[in-house]
């Protein structure tokens, strides 16, 4: 018979993993690299990944103009053509959204979801605990998602993070206004949000190449405890 701890293990919220650095780091594509390793986390848990970014543009690509339940597209859609920050009432409905969703499937039991780009403030990091409760060893979270056991910081020098931003040229968005926008604000916001969570931060050199990228961030990733 399996015993409590195992039951309540299989069906609590995935254990939340944060992947912060600056635009142009490689977040997203380091994240979506290691899905195509399943067993990244050993044979418990399943990696899940949740860009908060490219979610966001697949909710604005529409043209209609609502609100859906909880999510305010409208209002992400305004934040989003002026590269501005979501409001945290506005933003954390659509984490919850998207994970109550994975949570929903299957085979997201005992998994671990990477979010890349969140948070993004200070606010965001606090209205997302405030609504997450802490992961205890072998026991499901009280509240529908987690708080992160850890963030791993991508640590990108600012003329490679500068290039690679340029040079992907997304939607014709990525110039070079939007990219000193961002980057100013990612490492005022860092301060806060580096002292907040200076127990659980892993930092990740990721101004090498792509493959020298992927093996320190694996690496990191594989040294991590999951209770």
């Amino acid at each position: 018979m399996a015993s409590d701890k195992e039951n309540t293990s299989e069906s609590r919220p995935p254990v939340i993993i944060f992947v912060l650095g600056p635009p142009g780091s490689g977040k997203g594509t380091l994240c979506k690299s290691v899905l195509e390793e399943p067993k990244i986390f050993g044979d418990r848990f399943v990696c899940n990944h949740l860009s908060v970014g490219d979610h966001l543009r697949d909710l604005c690509a529409t043209d209609l103009r609502y609100k859906k339940g909880d999510l305010d597209l409208n209002t992400i859609r305004d934040h989003m053509a002026t590269n501005t920050l979501l409001p945290h009432d506005v933003l954390i409905p659509v984490l919850e959204d998207w994970i109550g969703y994975k949570v929903a499937e299957p085979s997201a039991f005992n998994s671990v979801l990477l979010v890349d780009g969140f948070p993004r403030s200070m606010g965001q990091a606090l209205a997302f605990e405030d609504k997450a409760s802490p992961l205890e060893d072998g026991q499901m979270c009280s509240k529908s998602i987690c708080k992160p056991l850890k963030v791993i910081v991508l640590e990108c020098p600012y003329e490679t993070a500068r290039s690679r931003f340029l040079g992907r040229r997304r939607d014709g968005a990525d110039d070079e206004k939007r990219f000193e926008t961002r980057y100013s604000e990612y490492i005022e916001n860092m301060k806060e949000i580096r002292e907040r969570y200076k127990d659980i931060i892993e930092p990740v050199f990721a101004g090498g190449t792509r493959e020298n990228n992927l093996i320190m961030f694996k690496d990191t990733l594989k040294s991590i405890q999951i209770p």
